[in-house]
């Protein structure tokens, strides 16, 4: 059954602490990853970037799922005086730091609790939803998810299931897992 594809317990949590030897108290993989998302945005190699304009898609991209005023607060909490609308890596990896440490900004998104959100929708228990229904969890539920964005994602579930629906929200959540399936750790 597609259930048992949903893998028990699995989570996405980009900044875990796990090396306290490191220069950063973060699992090394995090430091790697981390440095690898901010060089991407870097575009121009300057060795910095905006609070205003890189940071929300930024924490985002590492995983991060903040709503629009945690990505304020951070920024708010964060910025340097006199930083001129700017952060370094060693900013950026600070902040991985203390989000771990505070477990503040993050919404760790377990695949059960993305089950149960689809569930709510599925009232006849088929295991599908309808394009319409999931237009309306993206742009009404939590923090809205419009137009492009929104068309992108109704985008990838008809490229893994087909135009128009119904789809299989199980299959779905897999498809995104598998898309996006957060850090690995070796033990």
């Amino acid at each position: 059954s597609s259930s048992s594809r949903v893998r028990s317990g699995s989570q996405f949590h980009p900044c875990r602490s796990m090396d306290p030897e490191t220069e950063y108290k973060l699992h090394p993989n995090d430091i790697g990853r981390l440095r690898m998302a901010f060089e991407t945005y870097d575009t121009t190699g300057q060795k910095y970037l905006s609070w205003e304009q890189d940071f929300p898609n930024l924490w985002r991209a590492i995983g991060c799922n903040p709503t629009q005023k945690d990505v304020e607060r951070l920024i708010a909490e964060n910025r340097k005086e006199g930083d001129q609308d700017h952060f370094s890596e060693d900013d950026f990896l600070k902040l991985g730091e203390k989000v771990d440490a505070d477990n503040d900004g993050l919404d760790v998104i377990k695949e059960e609790t993305l089950l149960e959100a689809f569930r709510t929708f599925d009232k006849n228990g088929t295991g599908t939803i309808q394009i319409e229904q999931l237009r309306y969890i993206l742009g009404a539920l939590g923090e809205p998810l419009e137009g492009e964005l929104a068309d992108s994602f109704v985008e990838f579930a008809e490229s893994k299931q087909g135009k128009g629906g119904p789809f299989n929200y199980e299959q779905l959540i897999i498809h995104l897992m598998e898309r996006d399936p957060g850090p690995q750790y070796n033990s």
